[in-house]
């Protein structure tokens, strides 16, 4: 005997079936042509390069610490985050406290193509913390210190940054609504 479905069977009338911020994958593009929809705005997910920096961080996996130095726990987490929020993520592991070290560290994120620069370390305003007076040399929006209590994905206005590119239109196969 077959079974009959009627309309709004499965969906009612009026239903969200996406949320704004939602990771659009296949199942959910499914979802939408069940329902007629074959166009929606997407957002590219942000590429974020990770960069600490200071003569005293040596990578998490050192054994054995020298004199001074300290495990870099802050990039490890603010990697995972990312991560978990799907953004790509690209490393760029330690700068030392010099200026060539770090000015080769900006150059990477810049021929990386990433949207956003997240530092840690460097900006006490010390003799060696070079980060936030080089940041404001290249013209970087900087944003001030916050709390990472849950990281969400911020939306900026779309500016030029250090010389980066903005993207293309192209990038929109894999995004976020």
């Amino acid at each position: 005997m077959a079974r009959r479905i009627t309309r709004g069977f499965d969906i009612e009338k009026n239903a969200v079936i996406l949320r704004s911020g939602e990771l659009v994958g296949s199942a959910e593009i499914g979802l939408l042509a069940s329902v007629g929809v074959c166009n929606v705005k997407v957002y590219p997910r942000p590429t974020i390069a990770i960069l600490s920096s200071g003569d005293e961080l040596v990578e998490p996996s050192t054994q054995i610490l020298g004199k001074g130095q300290i495990r870099d726990s802050n990039r490890a987490m603010l990697l995972s985050a990312a991560i978990q929020q799907h953004c790509k993520v690209i490393d760029l592991r330690i700068a030392f406290d010099d200026e060539e070290s770090i000015n080769n560290k900006f150059n990477a994120a810049i021929d990386s193509g990433a949207n956003i620069l997240m530092t840690s370390g460097g900006v006490s305003m010390g003799d060696k913390d070079l980060m936030k007076p080089m940041l404001k040399r290249r013209g970087v929006f900087i944003l001030k210190r916050f709390l990472l209590h849950k990281m969400e994905l911020l939306q900026l206005e779309e500016k030029e940054i250090a010389g980066g590119d903005k993207g293309g239109e192209d990038e929109n196969q894999d995004g976020i609504s």
